[in-house]
């Protein structure tokens, strides 16, 4: 049986006054228009020279435990006098600054939410928290980089049945803490390994006599 013949198709009709011709956006430069909405905390885009980062925050939350402890006969002193906490407390927020632990603080008002960084590379959240029992504010220094902040934990409390407040530690209640947002290299596409705000719980122990 010989195959079918058929009509040719005819071309489609457009509007009187219309350009014929292929559309498409890929020339349109989204990252230089004005901004809509706000992107995810820390989100990541290509720069001039170096990476960008989208405002985010640090939040976080130290609760408290204590033991108390009273006097045997012989002196030394054990736990069994009872243990508390105190009451669970709010989230507190941190707003990070910019390449260093001085740098300008981030700023979350549109358009200005992106923040233009010293070089691409990782990108880091980094910390500084300090134990210290006066102050309410644990977290000392916060700031985004492309270079990586220390890594230096709080130091152990050592299973004891001495008194210890968080103030009686001295250098050992110091510590530095960072997080790797994510990778911005010139020409490469983005790694984002963080996509929210980051947040940091954490228990100190406290031992009293009496």
């Amino acid at each position: 049986m010989p195959p079918i013949e058929l009509d040719p198709i005819p071309d489609p009709a457009y509007p009187e006054g219309s350009v014929v011709g292929n559309f498409d956006g890929s020339g349109n430069p989204y990252e230089a228009q004005e901004l809509l909405h706000r992107p995810h905390a820390f989100a990541l885009m290509h720069g001039d020279g170096g990476a960008k980062v989208a405002f985010g925050q640090l939040l976080y939350k130290i609760d408290i435990l204590t033991l108390n402890y009273i006097p045997r006969d012989s002196g030394s002193w054990y736990a069994n006098n009872g243990a508390g906490q105190d009451a669970i407390g709010q989230l507190l927020t941190v707003v990070p600054r910019i390449d260093t632990d001085d740098g300008d603080v981030m700023d979350p008002t549109i358009p200005n939410i992106y923040h233009q960084l010293d070089g691409y590379g990782d990108v880091y959240l980094n910390w500084e928290v300090l134990l210290d029992e006066a102050s309410l504010d644990h977290v000392s220094n916060c700031w985004v980089s492309t270079t990586a902040g220390g890594q230096s934990a709080a130091a152990a409390l050592a299973v004891a049945n001495s008194a210890n407040n968080f103030d009686d530690r001295g250098s050992d209640a110091f510590g530095s803490y960072r997080v790797k947002l994510g990778t911005v290299n010139e020409n490469d596409p983005i790694s984002q390994l963080i996509s929210s705000d980051v947040y940091w719980n954490m228990f100190g122990l406290k031992r009293t006599r009496s």
